[in-house]
């Protein structure tokens, strides 16, 4: 993996007007360089997870793409059950490590999972929301991108790399086919002209276009229609992430293991409670059942003394009462 980190000096004469404005340009992902992997689902994915953590924190990190790629195709090939995503892992294996940007979010969206940081991995990053966007006008993509600041998206990057030492692409390309993933982080207009470009953060360095940023014309003015350049607007997703720290995740297991230990300590003394309780129980079952038989005994053995003193004979010295007729 190659992941080489630029200053990004902007393009000056690129006004920002929606997304990623003006005022926080210096928010934008640090660029990255796929290299000759077939990972820029996992490249852009963790450009816009970090775009979209330092628009809402105003903090900045740089994610591992390739935790992304070594968790997500072996848990999609073991779990993946739908004819939906059958296609992803076909594609991973018919190409080197191809993969869909959908199955990427849709992973981490179900799986839980993390990017780890990647200078130091001190804390992670995960996706806790992600919505298809449609985009058919300037209005949509205006919207959407000042709802998300960001959008992942995928473009025609085989015809796109036609192109790599220009930094603005001013002509109108028809074109259906989507196989490289990107983020789309402004819409605006370059040298006060009216015509509307996006901004693109690619993932081939930053010795390509203008630091590796790409600026493709998508509408004449903000009133004329939007075209649909290198299929540009095929497929966009928003999402929303959620910061994890180390700190927090440590917090989180102590208390569970806490929790786990009172549980079982209240069920230890649940159940031994219960073992006092049957003990004493017994123990007065035991009590009353000794004090029933001693009261049987003892009147047995008052009615053996009165049957004996009544067949006991009379004594010599006892008077002798004489009944005269």
């Amino acid at each position: 993996m190659m992941m080489k980190v630029s200053l990004l000096s902007r393009l000056p004469r690129f006004n920002a007007l929606h997304g990623v404005t003006n005022k926080y340009r210096d928010y934008l992902s640090i660029m990255k360089d796929q290299g000759t992997d077939g990972l820029c689902w996992a490249y852009s994915l963790s450009s816009a997870m970090e775009t979209r953590y330092a628009l809402d924190s105003g903090n900045r990190l740089m994610l591992d793409p390739l935790t992304l790629y070594n968790r997500s195709v072996p848990w999609w090939k073991s779990h993946c059950k739908e004819e939906w995503c059958k296609h992803c892992t076909q594609y991973s294996k018919t190409i080197d490590k191809g993969y869909f940007q959908d199955c990427a979010i849709n992973y981490m969206l179900i799986s839980h999972d993390t990017m780890i940081q990647a200078d130091g991995e001190d804390s992670y990053l995960m996706i806790s929301n992600a919505s298809t966007v449609n985009i058919t006008t300037v209005e949509e993509l205006n919207k959407s991108l000042d709802e998300y600041g960001i959008l992942y998206s995928a473009i025609d990057g085989s015809t796109l790399k036609q192109y790599t030492q220009s930094s603005t692409i001013d002509f109108y390309y028809s074109s259906n086919t989507t196989n490289h993933a990107v983020v789309i982080t402004a819409l605006g207009t370059i040298d006060e002209q009216p015509d509307l470009y996006v901004e693109i953060i690619n993932s081939w360095g930053y010795d390509r276009f203008y630091d590796g940023l790409i600026y493709i014309k998508v509408a004449d003015n903000s009133t004329s229609s939007l075209f649909n350049n290198f299929a540009i607007f095929n497929e966009n997703y928003g999402i929303e992430v959620k910061h994890i720290s180390v700190r927090e995740e440590i917090t989180y297991f102590a208390l569970m293991i806490v929790f786990i230990c009172l549980l079982i300590v209240a069920v230890l003394i649940a159940i031994y409670e219960e073992i006092h309780r049957r003990r004493l129980k017994q123990i007065l079952a035991s009590k009353e059942s000794s004090s029933s038989s001693s009261s049987i005994h003892q009147l047995h053995q008052q009615d053996d003394e009165n049957k004996s003193n009544l067949n006991k004979p009379l004594s010599s010295s006892e008077p002798t009462t004489v009944t005269k007729l």
